[in-house]
């Protein structure tokens, strides 16, 4: 887990309890648990490029949490399937 300091990720206020995700880096059946999650933002970017390509990742309370077991973390159990 890497985090950027309470409060501010990419330079912006984080709001508590919030999972925060780009589009392009989970696969449809995650996208669609997330969405029906009050506590879930969907962003277009989240200015994480260089990890996005590489591996799954979520924004946990202003914290970056990646890798292929934080679908659970996240509360959203199940295998991103990402298209390169």
């Amino acid at each position: 887990m890497i985090g950027k300091g309470p409060g501010f990720m990419a330079g912006r206020p984080v709001t508590p309890g919030v999972i925060e995700y780009c589009l392009s880096n989970v696969g449809e059946e995650s996208r669609q648990r997330l969405r029906a999650r009050e506590d879930a933002v969907e962003a277009p970017c989240l200015e994480h490029c260089g990890i996005c390509r590489r591996e799954p990742f979520r924004v946990v309370d202003g914290d970056l949490l990646r890798g292929d077991g934080l679908e659970g973390q996240a509360g959203t159990a199940g295998t991103d399937e990402r298209s390169k």
